[in-house]
């Protein structure tokens, strides 16, 4: 399980996290799994392989989000906004995508079809 007191002090500056990964991608994959994402604003954010399993990302932007390779089994993505995000090789099941937001520009993994309610 991850370190809570590690992901309050990285949501406190979430825009340096997002910088860091974004200049470093091949750092190592985050541990975040079972923890309480519910934050306004993870758009842009390079979560690349980290394990949000059991995350609870509900109405949580995550537009243009790289999520690749990411493990979301069983993460809550109930009205998460996925516009734009990255999700290609994420772990990630029909039903969870059917419950989140996204657009034409969503990137999904082989096997996932795009929600017909998805803005097109």
């Amino acid at each position: 399980m991850a370190n809570e007191r590690l992901v309050k002090l990285l949501l406190s500056n979430l825009p340096k996290w997002i910088e860091i990964r974004m200049a470093i991608p091949q750092a190592c994959p985050p541990e975040y799994a079972d923890l309480d994402w519910r934050v306004p604003d993870l758009s842009g954010a390079n979560l690349s392989k980290a394990n949000l399993r059991n995350a609870d990302l509900r109405e949580a932007d995550l537009s243009g989000a790289n999520l690749s390779g990411s493990d979301l089994r069983y993460a809550d993505l109930n009205g998460a906004n996925l516009s734009g995000a990255n999700l290609s090789s994420a772990k990630i099941t029909q039903e969870e995508i059917m419950v989140a937001n996204g657009n034409e520009e969503t990137q999904l993994p082989a096997g996932i079809k795009r929600p017909s309610q998805w803005i097109c």
